[in-house]
């Protein structure tokens, strides 16, 4: 929800954003994504007021790196279910921003999405089709054995990198592997700064 709602502010507010530091983020406007069947799964334990079942939902589809359950994930389920009350606080008042994905091109502050290589492979996708509209936009993702010239990952300082990060990651790198996440957030607004 952040990294739509970041990526949507950009090119409408240039000034106001120093950097974008983009864990999976979303976007509007984007047409490879359906969501129709995520939503349509999630409806049913939704009206039957079933949080457990919803968090066992979302783990199975955005959990894998912890073997997509809440038992073999514990801290990565804590996590999912405290938010749950934020989404359903949110339904009827949200609004859906104009589309952003065709003006990605527009954003002109440092930028570096990152993905987890084990997120559904259509949110992989998309988080690639993003990064290549951002003009000078350093996609974190990192294979087994990162190296300074890697073609897959265009880190301005990947050789002090821990190898193997995020690419064993899923929808929460930050929960995964937060020295690296930390770092990924970091690394925008140093920039900017700079």
């Amino acid at each position: 929800m952040g990294g739509a709602a970041s990526v949507d502010l950009t090119p409408d507010g240039p000034g106001r954003v120093a950097g974008l530091a983009l864990p999976v983020p979303g976007v509007t406007g984007y047409d490879g994504m359906d969501e129709t069947e995520p939503c349509l799964a999630v409806e049913r334990p939704a009206k039957a007021g079933d949080m457990e079942g919803i968090a066992r939902l979302g783990m199975g589809m955005r959990g894998r790196a912890g073997g997509g359950t809440p038992e073999s994930a514990p801290v990565v389920a804590a996590h999912f279910r405290a938010v749950l009350p934020a989404w359903f606080a949110h339904v009827g008042h949200r609004r859906t921003d104009p589309p952003a994905f065709d003006r990605l091109g527009e954003i002109a502050v440092p930028t570096a999405p990152a993905l987890g290589e084990l997120d559904r492979p259509e949110v992989v996708r998309r988080n690639e089709e993003m990064a290549a509209r951002i003009p000078g936009c350093r996609l974190a993702r990192l294979p087994a054995r990162p190296t300074a010239g890697s073609p897959d990952c265009r880190l301005a300082r990947l050789a002090a990198w821990p190898p193997g990060h995020l690419a064993t990651c899923d929808h929460s790198p930050q929960l995964r592997e937060p020295e690296t996440a930390t770092r990924l957030i970091e690394e925008p607004y140093a920039e900017a700064a700079a």
